[in-house]
């Protein structure tokens, strides 16, 4: 447990703190999780016939995360005929950032 997220201008709190305190982490950093949920992602795709996904809280899940998720994602619905699946989501922040 890193501690909870109370400051929202604080980029370490952001990427690693509990948010409210009670929502575990998945633990994306890891190779295993990661493989899990793109694995989970693609049977998703190609059941649910979606074409796209919003991210919550972007900023609080690892970069490194992304960076193997998104083109995992994106080549799966390529591969699907999905030429332009969506990833998009929302983050908040101030000007002193």
């Amino acid at each position: 447990h890193n501690g909870d997220l109370v400051d929202y201008a604080n980029p370490w709190q952001i990427t690693l703190g509990k948010i409210y305190g009670t929502m575990d982490d998945l633990r994306l950093e890891s190779h295993r999780v990661q493989d899990k949920y793109i694995a989970m992602s693609k049977a998703l795709i190609s059941s649910a016939d979606i074409d796209g996904f919003r991210v919550d809280t972007p900023m609080q899940v690892p970069l490194e995360f992304f960076k193997r998720w998104v083109p995992a994602v994106t080549d799966h619905a390529r591969s699907l005929g999905k030429e332009r699946f969506g990833i998009f989501g929302e983050f908040f922040v101030t000007t002193e950032r």
